[in-house]
């Protein structure tokens, strides 16, 4: 404990990192690969570590690159009392077929006869701070200053000044991916609870940093704080405490999830096998959170400190889906999708999507709400989606599939917007059935397959299978068609066209190509000229036709809700047509995926 504190306290600051780092394709020691099977911690092996200490460690962003801090030689050397001694710089070693190659000098880095520790870099890459002592526009032991980084050389390093710096140690930084939260360790003389505590600034909208806060009591202790680290979800920390009454050992390894202001959750322990009866520190979680390296001097190692990785089972929410197109096709053009959480505005999250799959996903921290928005271009920005992740300890998957609307098909008199829906794989009827299936009408299907349609043999008994289609369907009629036109279509129609003009919703239906025969049971009905009566043949056509037009009901009950649509309805200005499309042809298509409905949105003049 005494060599670490020698190294926070005495030293410069060893500079934490932040979790910008493509998850490493593999994980091995210069002897054996670590098995991300196996719980027990895997030592990196004398290709990284020494004798001398290894810790800080960070993936660099080609996922094949690991960057530390080291003090056994190499970099430039000063003289200590009468004796040589070799200052902390940062070292690489690259994963190649299945190793880790012999740790080698970052050449080109801020190497001087100081200390250098790990950068902290935001998501780009480029965003740095660094931490550097005794210079001289320094302010204490140790100062934070702002730098740009291009992968072996800091430029731009500029002192983060008074407003964060004391006369004392201030180090270890780390940044939230979005490069808007810094978190670091000191020693400074208002340390509200221990040694060493952990303190946050916020990025102000003019570019500087808000004055230091600690992070109070529920992460400070009376004890020591050190090597913070936010995971890639921009409100997971990691860190080292030897005060926690969970701890294992010396310095042991948590974390905690930043809840907005400067409130974050009640720490917890990683336990085992992270934390051992050593010291554990400088924790760096892979960017999907599925393993965690850490520097440790518990037994068995090559000596001092030494680099580690075990493979990471936090409790962890997925969020994932696909963009698409209001009929129903991914998104050919790469979208934007960022995720933000909802009470603190940080960005938790930005992807891009390649197409033709156009999906997404991304971890999401426990316990807390977040929006998702997707843009490309040619379309509508989308609505705000709100979801919230559970607070748990098991694994969630939450799947939010986004519609976006192309631009100019809102906007200019004539235009259309399609939701066909025929690349969905499911059916959005049940065999020979004319409403579509959703739980409601599932379950009163069963109920008149015991009465009214107990003699009628044309309609499939549904089974289980249905329950989850009907689950499906509705969140496609949600996703797809009604979140587009309630946020985008219906908003935009009511405020930019003419009196004159309307909104006409075409809906055609489809059958399956095998035959159906017997006869309409239930009431008439009748729209628009188009009539199906009780006791006529039923034949794919009348199916067809009753699909267009039970599915025009649905969809004038899903949209009664929204004030745009109940103003344009009692104005008139919405108009429903039905088709019955017969059979579909589509023949690469698998039966049960013909069985749909088409909508075609046109905005007409009188």
């Amino acid at each position: 404990m005494k060599r670490l504190e020698r190294w926070l306290l005495g030293l410069m600051g060893i500079v934490a990192f932040v979790s910008y780092a493509a998850t490493l394709n593999g994980c091995g020691s210069c002897r054996d690969c670590l098995n991300s099977e196996n719980l027990s911690p895997e030592n990196l092996g004398p290709c990284v570590n020494t004798k001398n200490d290894e810790f800080a460690p960070l993936l660099l962003a080609d996922s094949a690159g690991l960057l530390f801090t080291s003090d056994r030689g190499g970099g430039t050397k000063k003289y200590m009392g009468d004796k040589i001694r070799y200052g902390e710089d940062l070292f690489v070693s690259r994963y190649e077929e299945g190793r880790w190659s012999d740790a080698e000098l970052l050449r080109g880095s801020i190497t001087t006869p100081l200390n250098e520790g790990t950068p902290a870099l935001a998501a780009d890459g480029r965003t740095a701070i660094i931490a550097r002592s005794h210079e001289a526009d320094g302010m204490g032991g140790s100062d934070l200053y702002s730098a740009s980084f291009d992968g072996t050389t800091f430029s731009n390093i500029v002192n983060l000044g008074p407003t964060v710096n004391s006369k004392y140690w201030d180090a270890q930084p780390t940044l939230s991916p979005d490069g808007n939260i810094l978190v670091f360790v000191s020693d400074r003389d208002d340390a509200a609870r221990g040694t060493t505590d952990l303190y946050m600034c916020i990025r102000q909208k003019e570019g500087g940093w808000s004055a230091p806060v600690d992070l109070g009591p529920q992460v400070n202790t009376a004890g020591n704080e050190y090597s913070p680290s936010f995971a890639s979800d921009g409100v997971t920390l990691f860190f080292a405490s030897d005060g926690k009454s969970d701890g294992a050992g010396k310095l042991d390894l948590h974390f905690t999830v930043y809840q907005g202001s400067a409130n974050w959750s009640e720490p917890r322990s990683l336990g085992q096998p992270f934390n051992s009866n050593g010291n554990d520190a400088f924790p760096f979680a892979t960017k999907d959170r599925k393993a965690l390296y850490f520097a440790s001097d518990r037994p068995g190692g090559c000596g001092g400190y030494d680099l580690y990785a075990a493979p990471l089972r936090l409790p962890s929410v997925i969020l994932a889906g696909t963009v698409r197109d209001t009929t129903g096709n991914p998104i050919e053009l790469g979208t934007e999708v960022v995720v933000v959480e909802k009470q603190t505005s940080i960005v938790a999250a930005k992807m891009r999507t390649v197409p033709p799959g156009s999906t997404y996903e991304t971890a999401l921290a426990p316990g807390a709400t977040y929006t998702v928005r997707a843009v490309a271009q040619g379309y509508y920005p989308s609505a705000l989606i709100e979801v919230t992740a559970a607070q748990q300890t098991s694994e969630q998957r939450i799947v939010r599939d986004i519609t976006l609307v192309p631009l100019p098909r809102t906007l200019v008199r004539k235009g259309t917007v399609e939701f066909d829906l025929k690349s969905y794989e499911i059916p959005f009827f049940v065999t020979g059935y004319y409403r579509l299936n959703t739980r409601q009408n599932l379950s009163e299907l069963r109920d008149l397959q015991k009465s009214r349609l107990k003699e009628i043999d044309y309609i499939e008994k549904p089974g289980p299978e249905y329950d989850r289609y009907a689950i499906e369907v509705e969140k496609i009629f949600n996703d797809s068609l009604k979140t587009a036109l309630v946020n985008t279509v219906l908003p935009a129609f009511r405020k930019l066209a003419d009196p004159k003009e309307y909104l006409q919703f075409e809906v055609i239906g489809y059958a399956d190509p095998r035959p159906i025969s017997g006869k309409y049971v239930e009431d008439d009905v009748s729209f628009g000229g188009i009539a199906v009566r009780r006791s006529d043949p039923m034949n794919n056509q009348a199916l067809s036709t009753l699909r267009a037009y039970y599915s025009m009901t649905y969809i004038d009950g899903t949209l009664s809700d929204s004030p745009d649509y109940q103003a344009l309805r009692s104005a008139g200005r919405i108009e429903y047509t039905i088709r019955g499309a017969g059979v579909d042809i589509t023949s690469e298509k698998a039966l049960e995926a013909r069985r749909r409905v088409r909508v075609v949105v046109s905005r007409l003049s009188r």
